[in-house]
């Protein structure tokens, strides 16, 4: 988790692997709910900036990034002071593990 605690939001990282080396970078993006959309897209316009499009190489292997979605899910189930919204980039893998 990243957070910034002055502004009450966070995310919440996950990787989803395929058998094919094909995946999924999962962000899930918490924000005050009184920001609504705005700050959530904010968010995610500077995860583009480092995501979507991007061959990121380190030795042998790298990951290649695609375009990114996000699904604005409302109010966090467990926390209605926090506003839910979902990032996603599929990835391709390549090289060694």
């Amino acid at each position: 988790n990243v957070s910034n605690t002055t502004l009450g939001e966070f995310v919440r990282a996950s990787i989803i692997l395929s058998a094919d080396n094909n995946g999924i970078l999962s962000i899930e993006i918490y924000t005050a709910s009184g920001e609504g959309t705005r700050r959530a897209s904010e968010i995610a316009d500077k995860l583009d900036l480092n995501f979507v499009r991007k061959y990121h190489q380190q030795g042998r292997t790298g990951l290649q990034f695609f375009e990114s979605a996000m699904v604005h899910r409302g109010l966090d189930a467990v926390n209605k002071s926090l506003y839910k919204s979902v990032y996603e980039v599929p990835f391709q893998f390549y090289g060694e593990i």
